[in-house]
């Protein structure tokens, strides 16, 4: 009813628009200047009623040409919004084309075409927000299906350069997302990874990360956002978490023997049962009460002095 009430209405304005315009046309002199025009049409009367006329006539033109341009205006928008939309669902339909591509690639046998399909997921995730969480996931259980040459013992040989290069692409995922979502990289094994930040506006980011059991023997992690991770009983030995972002982290049982910690923040994490920490290290980092340290740690003067600040 309301479709048709619309289709309608524009026509009955037209039609009552055009009958006013008429009396305009034909009475309106008379109305506008009964007192003063004779009913005859005597020179000067007839000059004021072609002037009314002309004026009318001139009016009417003028609303003609507003109704015109808003009309065209109102298409163009119309238009243009139809353009919008089919350039979206277009470029919607390239993005899919793309992600299957590069998922078949994922399966190839062939190392540079694996690279290739992780680098092209990669460029969709940054490209396409709506994208981000699929692919992501997809990442991850790329990374779960692959087993590096680390041995269970944490003993170091070479990582797959795919692996490598899909853990980087986690790390430099954009963060956009409303809500964060858990990643599951349990007993992941990247030794000597470098997924470092560059500055505070742009950081790795594993927040949320679940990496227990992790071996990330050596890695470079400057600057990541690691925040509420979980890296229990993960092998931190000898990495570089200069700046790295632990605030409630779950560090208990992790391997921390050689690890820089100069600038890191370990507020409100758990460092319960963490291996080869040393106070010299935690001294260069940001610590508070709530920071769970080992009791050899926690008893030492100088953290305690630290803390009390």
């Amino acid at each position: 009813m309301r479709s048709y009430v619309k289709r309608v209405l524009p026509w009955i304005a037209a039609a009552a628009g055009t009958i006013v315009f008429a009396l305009l046309i034909w009475k309106g002199p008379w109305w506008a200047d009964q007192g003063h025009l004779e009913k005859d049409l005597s020179p000067g009367t007839g000059a004021v009623v072609t002037g009314f006329r002309t004026s009318v006539v001139a009016v009417g033109a003028g609303v003609i040409a507003c109704f015109g341009l808003y009309y065209t205006d109102r298409n163009l928008r119309h238009t243009r919004e139809k353009d919008r939309e089919q350039a979206e669902l277009t470029r919607e339909g390239q993005v899919t084309e793309r992600y299957v591509a590069a998922v078949k690639l994922l399966a190839s046998d062939h190392l540079t075409e694996r690279l290739g399909g992780i680098y092209a997921l990669e460029r969709i995730m940054h490209d396409s927000p709506k994208d981000q969480f699929t692919v992501t996931k997809v990442l991850a259980a790329f990374l779960r299906q692959h087993p590096t040459a680390c041995a269970d013992d944490h003993t170091c040989g070479v990582v797959d350069e795919d692996v490598m290069a899909t853990f980087v692409a986690i790390a430099r995922r954009p963060r956009r997302l409303d809500v964060d979502f858990s990643i599951n990289l349990r007993g992941l094994k990247v030794c000597g990874a470098e997924v470092y930040g560059y500055d505070e506006t742009n950081r790795a980011d594993l927040e949320s990360v679940d990496l227990d059991g992790a071996c990330l023997k050596g890695a470079d992690l400057e600057l990541a956002n690691m925040c509420s991770a979980g890296l229990q009983g993960a092998n931190l030995e000898g990495a570089i978490l200069d700046g790295v972002d632990l605030r409630m982290a779950r560090l208990q049982r992790v391997n921390l023997e050689s690890a820089k910690l100069a600038g890191a923040n370990l507020s409100s994490a758990d460092l319960t049962d963490a291996v080869g920490l040393q106070v010299e290290s935690v001294l260069t980092a940001y610590i508070n009460s709530h920071t769970q340290f080992p009791p050899a740690i926690a008893e030492d003067e100088r953290i305690k002095k630290r803390i009390s600040r």
